[in-house]
């Protein structure tokens, strides 16, 4: 009966001395080894050692871990586990040694190779920028199938300027927003409105440093300033000086003037307001007027020395007839 009760008495104090072991604080001086896990909290939050030495945490509120170099402060830095199931780091940088690989594609981002940003994958690789948290993006930057990196949803703005090529093309935005085309071979500048044609007209700077526009005519809605101006045209009017050429007289000229209220051969004033000119056919057209009256002037200036000469023999005869008269009356 004795050996009973104090067997009885040893259990008792067993439970107690378990019981102080809950409430109180314990420091173990060696390697604690657990064979399958550690939970702790009223929710659940569980060590596990089973499963790859793997660390959970769970709970009604939002689970986190904190880092912090100062006994006395709270956090230097937090990792968090927002209700949105967003990994959050707050309170410093994540440094990565080598590199940080995501999806299942192979999508990389890299900080051994120059902080690089590598965005693979089998579908349309792209980046989304937004200002609001709600919106899927408002800037998209998209690498399409055919290899072509597209900005949608905004504008690209640079602060300095765009350098693309290997012979120095730069698109400036600091010198008032200038294109500057460089390059060993012809500068150039394409404009088509079908995308599967290379240009329906083409800008180009010749090797003469001459400006040249090809496949297409330049409309200009307003004035255009130059020191000089060279127009190629294939009609002039020297054949004016040919002997076949007919030259209207004087009063055909005026009757078509009567009739029509122009030149003949020369747009009306309708005709220039509505269609405009073109300058190479007009100049011609000019000269033509121009060539016209130089033959009139060099006709009427043979008849004036004809007349000049009749006119001469004429006086010459009428001053000897005053002599004779004179002779005649003399002797009478």
């Amino acid at each position: 009966m004795k050996k009973v009760v104090t067997t009885v008495l040893t259990i008792i104090l067993s439970i107690g001395s378990l019981s102080t072991l809950k409430a109180q604080d314990e420091t173990v001086n060696g390697n604690l080894t657990v064979t399958k896990r550690v939970k702790w909290g009223a929710t659940g939050a569980v060590l596990n050692t089973d499963q790859g030495a793997s660390i959970e945490l769970r709970g009604t509120g939002v689970p986190y871990f904190d880092f912090s170099n100062d006994a006395t402060t709270d956090f230097d830095m937090r990792l968090i586990l927002r209700n949105n199931n967003l990994l959050q780091v707050t309170g410093g940088d994540l440094a990565l040694t080598n590199r940080l690989k995501w999806g299942a594609t192979g999508a990389i981002l890299n900080t051994d190779q120059g902080a690089s940003i590598e965005l693979r994958g089998t579908g349309v690789p792209y980046f989304d920028f937004s200002n609001d948290a709600t919106t899927d993006y408002d800037m998209r930057l998209i690498l399409r199938n055919n290899n072509l990196l597209q900005v949608t949803g905004g504008d690209l703005g640079l602060t300095n300027r765009l350098r693309w090529g290997s012979t120095g093309a730069i698109l400036n935005t600091d010198q008032g927003a200038s294109i500057e085309l460089r390059g060993t071979g012809v500068p150039y500048f394409d404009f088509s409105n079908d995308a599967t044609t290379d240009y329906d007209m083409r800008l180009i700077l010749r090797d003469n440093n001459t400006l040249g526009v090809s496949g297409g005519n330049l409309a200009v809605d307003g004035k255009v300033k130059a020191k000089e101006v060279i127009v190629k045209t294939n009609v002039w009017a020297d054949f004016v000086f040919k002997k076949e050429y007919h030259l209207p007289t004087l009063e055909e000229v005026e009757k078509h003037i009567n009739e029509y209220g122009h030149l003949a051969n020369i747009p009306n004033e309708k005709e220039v307001i509505t269609n405009g000119i073109s300058i190479g056919k007009m100049n011609s057209k000019l000269l033509q007027k121009i060539e016209e009256l130089t033959l009139y002037i060099i006709n009427q200036n043979k008849e004036i020395k004809t007349l000049k000469k009749e006119n001469d023999a004429l006086t010459y005869i009428s001053e000897r007839l005053t002599v004779l008269e004179e002779k005649l009356a003399t002797k009478n």
